[in-house]
């Protein structure tokens, strides 16, 4: 693993992020301030005034020996420095034991990335446990009471406080972190190397930051260097604007490939898991042939053409073809999904292999050890419900396991699946013993992942569960970010907001699921349509499983009316002011000029139950988290999606009753004085999947555009007609429309069944009075009251 030919390759990757990132940087780009006596650093802003003192790195070994670049046996030497875009700080260690090594390149004037690369100089191995490469303090102190906080964690980590209390000292998390006082954005931008983590302390003082990565006792041999990941640490006033930053950032240096909205059928969530995998309806290969007729009948026009597989009795280890729940063959099965014009998808556990597979008794030396060099079984939770079958788990240090995982995905590509999931990668952590001592947990699981990724290919649709989240970047095109949710667990709304910012940055999020029925079970449609409304303005994949033509009527028209996912990714806009977080908000794009989407969502059903809403806020943030205007519109105009009618306003704010386990979904427009669209009935968005270049034109005081209903099925058109104001003719092609008045300042468009998107022409006589803006209202956005 510490070839030349690695460290090479690592060196030119470090390279080319450096330069790619420091080319956005200001011209005069801000060089740290180094105290060659003190051998520490501060970062400091265009003025000289320093963000960040008293800088250190410090490398831990196992047996708890520390190296710190601040210690005296270090000799500093400096390369770069005002105007360079990187800066390298070289310490060369006096005792000839370990070399430090920090590549330093400022972004702009408070914010950079940071790389640690160490050396063993001396004639024996060492065991790393720690490579802390940023150890520092914020030069601001905490302001009262400012207390918003974003932490990270595992995909299964209940959810964490995004208020924090007041008396809380120190913060822990995984991957990347964010507080709101003293401001503070950090997260690890790549997975290759460590599992990251960043610890804050005194955090009601002068916050002490340590960004760290585990060693897990990887050995580093004599005369070998290992480099960390790259850091990312900004002290701009707006943290939560500087994680999407932190997003975009690691998306362009990990070559993210961005799908399209992926909405996928999940034969597990349906119903067909564990113990009922044989026994439920037909079983599980009769049940997903039945489900291929009711999602094209019922779905596919609407972009959900993805069905998912999980065969919980699958041979683990073995992959085979033929299983005791499809006996036809999973290729028989992801041909007559292709045929019905859908995408075939599958699922398996990569790392598993039951104790009685072939590849555990031809390949013993494939398998992680334990402490006493014996093979890793565990005997915990069975997917299958066999209680007796232990499995061992492969280890991905060993050159031809990551060959065998390779063949495998491509093997599952053969058999004609072009959405493949991974379950379970957790797992593969928690043996003790290793082929190649000088990986550590987060390479060896990386090197699984990415012979999967090669064997998949670039075309097939790859979705990793169960796994650290930064070890993905670059590899995966979906990623599970919480715990199976079952349609009705909250804390899959919180994750989301936990790590919003990956979203059509990195990859897709993936919250998993909506499930309207278990085992013939109706949930309310009320909470049903709240928890398919917030993933809808999270812009986040849409897993559901459901026995479709066992749905009431009115649950098929919920699904048509999300269905389908737009491509924006949306924010909690609300997460530094309540608890819990109740808003969702988004810009679709433009319908009829630009508009905001979002909801308001009482995701536990506690609390006070009237909501006030700032909706100059709202329409900011969902600009972004910086985007405050001077001016606002005079008024507003709210559709309400989910009971279609017209909502208003007293200029900036809005009250409501807030039912519990209840949701909103709004389109919010400026009023502009004249004729104009207020939303849909047939999709959430409410404009942009029903219209095509509606636009007004004032000299004919007419909007024209194309129109078709979602999935070209009948749909409505509402349009806001201001006093003054009044219809005169209305074409649909060349036909006239059908219009109806549904009250005197709201016209109702009714469209039949389209094939194809169609002229509509709506011609207005009269003339309506101005609307003026008005002073922009500051504020939270929500706040709930009795």
């Amino acid at each position: 693993m510490m070839c030349c030919a690695w460290l090479m390759r690592c060196w030119i990757t470090c390279v080319c992020c450096v330069a790619m990132l420091a080319a956005g940087a200001e011209a005069a780009s801000i060089a740290p301030r180094v105290d060659a006596k003190a051998r520490t650093l501060a970062m400091v802003d265009q003025a000289g005034a320093a963000w960040l003192i008293d800088g250190f790195a410090r490398v831990v070994l196992s047996d708890e020996v520390s190296f710190r670049s601040d210690d005296a046996r270090y000799q500093l030497t400096q390369r770069g420095g005002a105007g360079d875009q990187s800066v390298e700080l070289a310490f060369r260690d006096t005792k000839g034991e370990l070399d430090l090594h920090w590549t330093i390149t400022p972004l702009d004037e408070r914010s950079a990335t940071v790389r640690l690369t160490i050396h063993n100089r001396s004639a024996k191995p060492m065991r790393l446990k720690r490579l802390e490469v940023l150890c520092g303090k914020l030069a601001d102190r905490h302001e009262s009471p400012r207390l918003g906080v974003l932490l990270n964690g595992f995909v299964l980590s209940p959810p964490h406080a995004t208020l924090r209390a007041a008396d809380t000292t120190s913060l822990s998390s995984n991957e990347t972190i964010a507080i709101e006082s003293p401001p503070l954005a950090a997260g690890w931008l790549t997975g290759e190397h460590n599992f990251g983590h960043i610890d804050l302390q005194h955090l009601n003082n002068q916050p002490a930051l340590t960004a760290w990565g585990q060693g897990d006792d990887c050995v580093l041999p004599a005369g070998a260097s290992r480099t960390s990941d790259l850091l990312f640490v900004s002290t701009h006033p707006s943290p939560l604007s500087e994680m999407e930053r932190f997003a975009d950032l690691a998306g362009r240096i990990n070559h993210a490939r961005i799908w399209p909205p992926r909405i996928a059928w999940c034969s597990w969530y349906a119903g067909w898991m564990r113990k009922t995998m044989a026994t439920y309806k037909d079983g599980l290969e009769k049940g997903v042939e039945q489900n291929i007729a009711s999602i094209n009948k019922y779905f596919a026009s609407r972009g959900a053409r993805t069905m998912r597989i999980c065969d919980d009795f699958i041979d683990y280890g073995d992959w085979s073809n033929n299983t005791k729940t499809i006996p036809g063959g999973f290729d028989r099965l992801a041909k007559k999904i292709d045929q019905a014009g859908l995408t075939p998808g599958v699922w398996y556990a990569p790392y598993w292999a039951e104790a009685e597979s072939r590849v555990l008794k031809e390949h013993p030396d494939w398998f992680a050890r334990n402490r006493k060099g014996d093979i890793w079984y565990e005997t915990g939770w069975q997917p299958n419900s066999r209680d007796t079958t232990r499995f061992a788990v492969f280890d991905t240090t060993h050159p031809q396991v990551v060959d065998y995982f390779e063949q495998t995905a491509r093997q599952w590509r053969q058999r004609g699946f072009r959405y493949v999931s991974t379950d379970f990668l957790n797992w593969s952590l928690q043996p003790d013993r290793f082929h190649d001592p000088t990986m550590t947990r987060a390479e060896m699981l990386r090197a699984g992942m990415a012979a999967i990724r090669r064997g998949l290919g670039p075309d097939v649709f790859y979705r990793p569960i169960n796994n650290p989240l930064g070890v993905a970047m670059g590899i995966a095109n979906d990623t599970r970010i919480s715990g199976d949710s079952h349609g009705d667990n909250p804390t899959a709304y919180f994750r989301t907001a936990e790590v919003w910012f990956y979203n059509r940055r990195v990859w897709l999020n993936d919250p998993s699921a909506i499930v309207c029925a278990r085992y013939g079970k109706l949930r309310p449609i009320q909470w049903n349509r709240l928890w398919m409304s917030w993933m809808a303005l999270a812009g986040t994949v849409l897993t559901y499983g459901e026995v479709i033509d066992e749905l009431p009527e009115p649950y098929i028209q919920m699904y048509q009316r999300i269905f389908p996912n737009l491509p924006v990714a949306g924010r909690p806009l609300d997460i530094w002011e309540n608890k819990p977080y109740m808003l969702w908000g988004m810009n679709p794009g433009e319908a009829d000029g630009a508009y905001t989407l979002f909801g308001v969502f009482d995701i536990k059903g506690k609390g006070p139950r009237h909501v006030r809403l700032n909706l100059d806020e709202i329409a900011a943030r969902c600009q972004g988290w910086t985007h405050q205007p001077s001016q606002a519109p005079g008024r507003y105009l709210l559709w309400n999606f989910w009971e279609q009618k017209l909502v208003r306003s007293d200029q900036h704010q809005l009250e409501l009753p807030l039912p519990a386990k209840s949701c909103y979904v709004f389109a919010l427009r400026p009023d502009f004085g004249r004729p104009q669209l207020l939303g849909t009935s047939g999709h959430f968005s409410q404009g942009v999947i029903e219209t095509r270049d509606l636009t007004w034109a004032a000299d004919s005081k007419q909007i024209t555009g194309q129109v078709m209903g979602n999935g070209g099925d009948p749909s409505t058109l509402f349009f806001h007609v201001p006093d003054g104001m009044q219809l005169a003719d209305a074409q649909l092609g060349d036909a006239d429309a059908a219009v109806r008045q549904l009250s005197d300042d709201v016209l109702a468009v009714d469209l039949p069944h389209l094939e194809k998107f169609t002229s509509l022409t709506l011609r207005f006589s009269g003339t309506a009075g101005s609307v003026d803006q008005r002073p922009f209202e500051p504020g939270r956005a929500a706040e709930r009251f009795d």
